[in-house]
């Protein structure tokens, strides 16, 4: 018995295809590249790089996930 095969969603497909064409060089790698995980994070949840900061003085980051 094998098991059933699983699809990949839109997402994932696109996200694939995306990785194959940069290493194809068929598009720019201008991915960031991360050395501290708090940036990664920040990065993958709010789609800025670098160290979110307290943009009021009251305590909170700019991304409104943070």
């Amino acid at each position: 018995m094998t098991p059933e095969k699983v699809e990949p969603n839109e997402t994932t497909r696109r996200a694939m295809a995306l990785v194959k064409a940069k290493e194809l060089g068929k598009i720019p790698d201008d991915s960031p590249v991360f050395t501290d995980v708090q940036e990664m994070m920040n990065y993958l949840d709010c789609g800025k790089v670098g160290r979110l900061t307290d943009t009021d003085g009251g305590g909170k980051s700019s991304c409104p996930k943070h």
